[in-house]
């Protein structure tokens, strides 16, 4: 995915902007004597108005582009006097998305406002946009203060300047992020005043900023002031006085309500105030005045004729604004038809304002100023207007959501591209269905009515392409369906770019889905290094110390009830299966600790540890489901029968199948079923659990934690202690065969360092996540591969090999211990017959490595007490059915080498004979563990590179270059010491490995977050 960190501007976007330097002068002079003193900048922005809703022409070739009853000679007599954008756009069709995109420059979509605050899940507006439809639209995100808005620009640019708000802020939730917040020096939004006196207020904001402007003017201070009209937005309010004057007027053809008429006089009243304020003033000779709206007008109000639809949709009705731009050095009743947008008033003020720097990273806002001292045409060179993320100035649409709908329409999640005359609509695919496409020349037809798609395949392509670059570029989030199979994935060697996020490596192409949200302050959990057995593991986690703790947004994998009531919902999905798998290391087992949860008491889930058996270990893990009706699923293991929590990293998974015929709840530990309960069946048994509280990692994420409710055993509750390597989601119930494989995807090869077999002997196709009598039956000698590590304490083995040896019935090997800080590889060979017939098997057959053989492990208690240091299964079984007793003509033999063993044993059909063997370390860079260092180690670094490690030579955790210097200085070493000179490349080949290896350093890139 393309990240705005990504993409910089190409060497032919530098060459022409020299191109166009001396064009540019030109106007720069005419502009010149408006920067001797810092100009001051007036915004107005009004709510929901038309792009016909005044009675100054937008259009000089379209009569319709004004208003044929409503009169506004204010904005008209501004509109005379300056600048008007007859293809100007608000950057939404919802007055809170245009009003983040406009404070910040940047596109709704890259903020992640694509609709209004308040559709937050549980809302009137979630519900009814939301919930039970082909598509679930992503949630908007709050606006964030802190990030680099207008106020904050100008005052960058020029210390002086002083900015205020007065009026309609709309970005208010939670009630923290206000105007002054987000870097206002002055603010106010007081109540409104009763509509007889200033419907909608109108007047009293328009006194408001001219008290703003007569302070700063007296001061001698340059200022910027956006006065934001709540006015001509529904409920319609509007004075008696105004609404005679009109009920005595002829209506108009497009326009013929009274009461709105009379609203938007009332509008224009106060948009006057302001304009007779800068007059009196004497600064109407350096303030710049912009003129525009949030979004189209509501059709029920007022109609966007010759335009299509109108507000919440994407067609021209819904986006198109009056936009009106005067000051100095802008030339009077002009036109431009250049399309523009309110996203690229943040730019172009700082511009105004003096700003000189490169666009700051993000802000995808062209600086208009260009056309606006050009007659409103581009200067000679200059083909389009730049902005980020645009390949050739394009503008660009996405409006993810179900805005309305009835019971025989709705408007459909979709995006649109305008790139000159041309503007192409994606409307989503629903239920499985292909994505839409309509195609308009708005030169000759703004009424969009006359689809070209299918007479023009080739330009519907072209701008396809370039919508889905854009939208990838900005990090867009959309409309998913439910139903559709989903999986996310978290790895700490790859967190993302955000310092504040952890993102998940799979991209679901909906930003809040696929982020963890880390605590602020004190509960912020650290990036740390990590090393572990499991190369394929993250080579770093996350770090909980006890008060840490991440949010994410709750878990969603089913709807809530029937779909609603209009055309082709579909038919809903019912099925709240669900897993979760994490990779986890415990720094202690002294108290509570919650590893993951979604939902509250009410409903939600829960993975959780705690003392189930009150025996002063807090190592039982919990899963629990709980539906709305009070139905709970819970299921509890111990994690610590085969493996060390607290040095090891082990793998949680925990799986919930809500299939109306196989209901169960199930808990994994390194791969193997731990434990199973099994629910009801039915679909009136159906656990309806993924409620809107939000999800969180290492401690409670929302207002409470997940099925902590009702009767039964509760969850665990406390704050993790401890690292977090990996962490996934799926919205399905991962099968035994899936959970085994993507475990042992984390280990090495289940071959690895296996170079020969002959006989009864085998490495089996996958690694057995459960070897217990009876779980991994064959009719040859199992040899699996189990991990490479180093002994942290002395280890007692039942034969410490330095030589050839025999071992049989009457002959052991000789046990000693193998020191500590030794490097090892371990294996377990496994013989279990199939089926339990009465009577012996015997196997004879011989296993060679590719490394010397340094100790074997044959006593059952010895294997038990190996396997937390040895082991990698998550299921060995009961003790006393394991092990290995020669008798009768029994033997093993290891060679004079100690590269080879050979066996033949007899075993009894319904019993297991197993022992361990463990070998020397590989190589440093022999990776796959065949005995020689060559091109195959570099196939594998280049892919663990950055990720895990499974490319690393060095021993310090990683995969990185350094790695790739040992590899290169170790090619051509092989296990027995010597030089395997047919392995070395040759010296042109050697380099082009250099140069691509080196290469791959700068690969990893990461997606905003």
């Amino acid at each position: 995915m393309r990240t705005p960190s990504d993409i910089g501007y190409s060497w032919g976007v530098l060459l022409r902007r020299c191109r166009l330097f001396s064009a540019l002068l030109s106007f720069s002079l005419v502009a010149a004597n408006a920067f001797a003193a810092a100009p001051n900048i007036v915004l107005f922005i009004v709510d929901d108005m038309g792009w016909n809703g005044t009675s100054a022409l937008m259009d000089p070739t379209i009569p319709g582009s004004k208003s044929d009853f409503y009169q506004t000679p204010n904005i008209a007599a501004l509109a005379a006097s300056g600048m008007r954008f007859s293809n100007g756009y608000a950057a939404s069709p919802y007055c809170a998305s245009t009003r983040a995109s406009l404070m910040t420059g940047k596109s709704p979509a890259q903020v992640q406002m694509t609709d209004i605050k308040d559709a937050q899940p549980g809302s009137v507006r979630y519900t009814g946009g939301y919930t039970n439809l082909p598509l679930t639209p992503p949630t908007p995100e709050f606006f964030d203060p802190t990030q680099l808005t207008i106020p904050r620009l100008l005052k960058q640019t020029n210390s002086q300047y002083q900015t205020a708000l007065f009026g309609k802020w709309h970005l208010n939730l939670p009630s923290s992020i206000t105007p002054l917040a987000s870097g206002f020096d002055v603010a106010s939004d007081p109540p409104l005043p009763p509509n007889e006196v200033d419907p909608w207020g109108v007047q009293q904001i328009s006194n408001l900023a001219n008290d703003f402007m007569q302070t700063n003017v007296a001061n001698d201070k340059p200022f910027f002031v956006e006065v934001a009209y709540k006015a001509p937005h529904e409920p319609i309010r509007s004075r008696q006085e105004v609404r005679d004057k009109y009920a005595a007027l002829p209506p108009g053809t497009v326009h013929k309500s009274v009461p709105y008429a009379a609203m938007v006089d009332d509008l224009d009243s106060a948009v006057g105030t302001v304009l007779n304020k800068i007059n009196d003033l004497g600064i109407a000779d350096n303030t710049y005045i912009f003129f525009v709206t949030d979004n189209g007008a509501p059709i029920a109000y007022s109609s966007n004729a010759p335009l299509r639809e109108g507000k919440v949709t994407i067609f021209e009705g819904g986006i198109r604004s009056p936009y009106i731009v005067k000051g100095p050095g802008v030339q009077a009743n002009s036109f431009s038809s250049v399309p523009v947008l309110t996203t690229d008033l943040m730019t172009t003020f700082a511009a105004l304002a003096g700003f000189e720097g490169p666009t700051p990273q993000g802000v995808e806002g062209a600086d208009l100023t260009p056309v606006m001292f050009n007659g409103g045409a581009l200067p000679e060179g200059m083909d389009y207007l730049e902005r980020q993320y645009a390949q050739h100035g394009e503008i660009y649409f996405h409006n993810p959501h179900n805005p309305a709908l009835g019971a025989t329409w709705r408007v459909q999640p979709a995006s649109s591209v305008r790139d000159g005359d041309y503007k192409l609509i994606r409307q989503y695919g629903e239920n499985g269905n292909p994505d839409t496409y309509l195609l308009y020349n708005l030169k000759t037809n703004i009424s969009e009515n006359i689809n070209l798609a299918n007479s023009m395949p080739q330009k519907v392509a072209e701008m396809k392409l370039l919508l889905d670059n854009y939208l990838e570029s900005v990090d867009a989030s959309f409309a998913y369906d439910v139903k559709a199979p989903t999986q996310l994935s978290w790895k700490g060697s790859q967190p993302g770019a955000a310092a504040t996020a952890w993102r998940s490596t799979i991209d679901v192409k909906y930003k809040a889905r696929e982020t963890w949200n880390l605590g602020t302050a004190t509960e912020t959990p650290a990036l740390v290094n990590v090393s572990a057995f499991q190369s394929g593991l993250s080579n770093k986690a996350f770090s909980f110390d006890g008060n840490d703790g991440m949010k994410g947004r709750f878990f969603h994998v089913g709807d809530t009830g029937p779909r609603q009531n209009t055309i082709n919902v579909g038919t809903p999905d019912f099925d709240r299966s669900v897993a979760a798998d994490v990779w986890f290391r415990a720094d202690n087992l002294s108290h509570n600790q919650i590893l993951l949860e979604s939902g509250d008491a009410t409903t939600g889930l829960s993975l959780t540890l705690g003392d189930a058996d009150a025996n002063g270990s807090f190592n039982d893990l919990r899963f629990r489901v709980r539906g709305a009706s009070g139905d709970a699923l819970t299921v509890t293991v111990p994690i610590n029968n085969f493996a060390n929590p607290q040095t090891d990293f082990i793998n949680a998974t925990a799986v919930f199948s809500d299939n109306d015929n196989a209901r169960y709840i199930e808990l994994y530990i390194n791969g193997a079923l731990a434990g199973r309960v099994d629910g009801t069946l039915g679909s009136a048994a159906s656990l309806l659990w993924d409620g809107y509280d939000d999800a969180g990692l290492g401690k409670t994420g929302g207002s409470g934690l997940g099925a902590n409710g009702g009767t039964g055993a509760l969850p665990f509750n406390g704050a993790f202690t401890g690292k977090m390597a990996e962490v996934s989601y799926w919205n399905y119930a991962l099968t035994p065969a899936q959970i085994a494989g993507n475990y042992n995807a984390k280990l090495d090869a289940v071959s690895f360092g296996v170079k020969a077999m002959t006989g009864s002997t085998i490495t089996p196709l996958a690694r057995p996540t459960n070897v217990a009598l009876g779980a991994a039956e064959s009719n040859s000698l199992q040899v699996i591969q189990e991990r490479q590590h180093r002994l942290a304490n002395a280890l007692s083995v039942d034969g410490v090999i330095v030589g050839g040896q025999t071992a049989n019935s009457g002959a052991s090997f000789n046990p000693g211990n193998l020191a500590a800080g030794t490097d090892f590889t371990s294996y377990l060979l496994h013989f279990d017959a199939i089926g339990a017939a009465a009577g012996n098997s015997t196997i004879t057959g011989s296993v060679t490595f590719a490394y010397d053989i340094i100790g074997v492990v044959t006593a059952a208690a010895k294997l038990a007490a190996s396997d937390p240091i040895l082991g990698s299964i998550g299921q060995y079984g009961a003790a006393a059915d394991r092990g290995l007793l020669l008798a009768g003509t029994d033997f093993i033999t290891i060679s004079a080498n100690r590269r080879t063993l050979s066996y033949s044993l007899t075993v009894a059909n319904n019993d297991v004979a197993e022992f361990r063997i463990l070998t020397s370390p590989a190589l440093p860079a022999d990776f796959n563990g065949d005995g020689l260092v060559n091109a195959s180690d570099l196939t594998i670094w280049s892919s663990a590179m950055g990720k895990t490690g499974a490319g690393d030579a060095n021993g310090d955790g990683a995969t990185d270059g350094a790695d790739y210097l040992v590899w290169q200085r170790s090619i051509g070493a092989s296990a027995g010491g010597t030089f395997a000179a047919g392995a070395v490349p040759e010296p042109a080949t050697a380099a082009m490995l250099s140069i691509g290896a080196i290469g791959l350093l700068g690969v990893a890139r990461r997606r905003v977050a």
